[in-house]
């Protein structure tokens, strides 16, 4: 699918999931909203991506960790990502866009 936010390329990190059209992996992501910061202090550190490229990213994730069976295992998405319940928790409501 071409709008996919999460991409790999084993050109790019050897294959590690990335932001479309950066070298920001997306599990840094995951890592600042597992120590507890906040969307914005990502953003700030990568600024090759968008506040709606993170938060696209986030829900593509937490769609491909769902099927039709209920959850997966946290850690099945991408590999060695992993992606729980948690990390969309971390985001405080005011940083989702009211329109999600």
């Amino acid at each position: 699918m071409a709008d996919k936010v999460i991409v790999k390329d084993q050109n790019v990190l050897g294959g590690e999931a990335v932001f479309r059209g950066t070298r920001v992996p997306f599990q840094a992501l995951l890592d600042y909203l597992e120590h507890g910061k906040t969307l914005q202090a990502f953003l700030d550190q990568f600024p090759s991506v968008t506040r709606e490229g993170a938060i696209a990213a986030l829900e593509e994730a937490k769609i491909q960790n769902t099927s039709a069976e209920g959850p997966r295992h946290p850690g099945a998405l991408h590999g060695k990502l992993h992606v729980g319940a948690e990390f969309f928790e971390a985001l405080s409501a005011e940083e989702w866009p009211s329109d999600l």
